[in-house]
């Protein structure tokens, strides 16, 4: 039995010399070392065990051009996989590589034709994750050019560390710093949704954008846009808020008002007009030009809410004339003064009610001035004053009155008052002559004018 085996021995070593072949098992090696195993024997177990090593221990070898195609068994995944053992994160077969200076896994799967390099996704157990294995030309991947997926589902791109559902980091190229989407055809969307069981409650965030950077030390949100939502659960209602200095600095609202600079101890915004600024408002770079009639004056109120004012103030609302004459009793009654010839007149501002009373169309200041002349005025008693003439007065369906007794005349003269009332919309006015000296006098022409003047 002895002598056989030496037989084969020296068998082989001559097949070796003679063929450079070595046959196992066989007399006719077909390859350099062609093994034929006994798949009908139950007792002799088939194939090829390569050289078995840990991770570790690999990592204690350097390999060189020489052991390239070297292949062995990893029973270990290297605990500390760097240099040449940077992909020895798992047990299997592993072949040395000395292009890439590294062990690379032999891949279980099928490689596309066409495609015979080692990029695809290799396990990293000891780091938790599964990460892709060279670039595209086979090459190891440079720093900061990871492509990673984490066992908890982060995944990492440029990063091996990702903090975030995705994290992308840029790696110092000019082009690496941006994020495209790009659609052919449609609009592209980025859409950031909440999603749950319950309907949305009041007050609710749906989601930001921050912008942060490292002071004194540490990373802070320096500027953001927060959207929350505002309605009972049933309607659309929501606001966005836009955020500097880590604080609210513009709010747009459910109602769609804007408001700038205004925000309390809980940062909660309320603006209350389209624009509501709380602050000094500067116009740059407006242009000159002339005024027009329709133009309008700005002006705000006393809590800040801005309003149009005419700009043509003060106007004239009124000049009308009467030509008389008109007997009137002297007995101490009111008798209402008509002004039938208009001679001016601007809706706008009043109107006619009948020949002798006006009525004010917006609230403000109206100052009425009213010439009047007056004849056959009666002498009257000594205690009347002989001389006393006609009384003119105005007065407002608001109990607003304004009198004045006439100049010192007898028997003809003129009478002026000018009276200034504020006059809400609606309210109504009108002149009268006055005389108590017995019998009777005559109202000559007259001439009222009326200003307004916006409040």
């Amino acid at each position: 039995m002895m002598k056989k085996k030496f037989l084969s021995l020296g068998g082989i070593i001559l097949s070796l010399q003679v063929f450079s072949q070595v046959g196992i098992n066989t007399p006719n090696p077909q390859a350099s070392l062609d093994v034929v195993g006994k798949p009908t024997s139950t007792n002799v177990f088939d194939g090829i065990i390569a050289p078995r090593i840990t991770g570790a221990q690999l990592r204690a070898k350097t390999y060189t051009q020489k052991q390239q195609g070297a292949m062995v068994y990893v029973t270990a995944a290297d605990t500390a996989p760097s240099g040449q053992t940077t992909e020895v994160t798992s047990t299997g077969y592993f072949y040395f590589d000395s292009n890439l200076n590294r062990w690379q896994k032999l891949n279980s799967g099928t490689i596309a034709v066409g495609d015979p390099t080692a990029d695809a996704f290799i396990d990293d157990p000891a780091n938790t994750m599964v990460k892709l294995g060279a670039a595209s030309t086979g090459t190891a991947r440079t720093s900061n050019t990871d492509f990673v997926i984490k066992d908890n589902g982060r995944v990492g791109i440029g990063t091996q560390l990702p903090d975030a559902a995705l994290h992308i980091k840029e790696n110092g190229n000019t082009d690496s710093n941006q994020l495209k989407v790009q659609s052919t055809n449609s609009s592209p969307l980025i859409n950031l949704e909440r999603t749950g069981t319950n309907n949305l409650a009041s007050g609710t965030e749906l989601g930001k954008i921050s912008f942060n950077g490292k002071i004194s030390g540490s990373n802070f949100p320096l500027a953001g846009i927060k959207a929350n939502y505002w309605g009972n659960g049933a309607t659309n209602s929501s606001a966005l808020t836009f955020s500097t200095s880590d604080r609210p600095a513009v709010v747009i609202n459910e109602n769609g008002n804007m408001g700038i600079g205004r925000y309390d101890t809980n940062y909660a915004m309320s603006p209350t007009q389209k624009l509501d600024v709380d602050g000094n408002v500067r116009f740059r770079g407006v242009p000159s030009s002339t005024m027009n009639s329709t133009d309008m004056l700005m002006a705000l109120d006393a809590n800040g809410v801005a309003k149009k004012v005419d700009i043509t103030t003060p106007v004239s609302a009124l000049v009308a004339t009467r030509t008389g004459p008109s007997l009137k009793t002297a007995d101490g009654s009111a008798a209402i003064m008509w002004f039938e010839n208009t001679r001016l007149s601007d809706n706008a501002y009043l109107t006619r009610v009948d020949s002798g009373t006006f009525k004010a169309v917006k609230t403000g200041l109206y100052t009425i001035s009213i010439t009047a002349h007056f004849d056959q005025v009666p002498e009257g008693t000594p205690l009347e004053s002989h001389y006393r003439g006609v009384s003119v007065g105005v007065r407002t369906t608001g109990n607003k009155l304004t009198q004045h007794y006439g100049s010192n005349y007898l028997g003809s003269g003129y009478t002026n008052i000018t009276a200034v009332f504020i006059m809400n919309a609606g309210e109504q006015f009108h002149a009268y002559s006055q005389c108590n000296k017995g019998g009777s006098y005559r109202q000559m022409e007259a001439t009222i004018s009326v200003v307004y003047t916006p409040l």
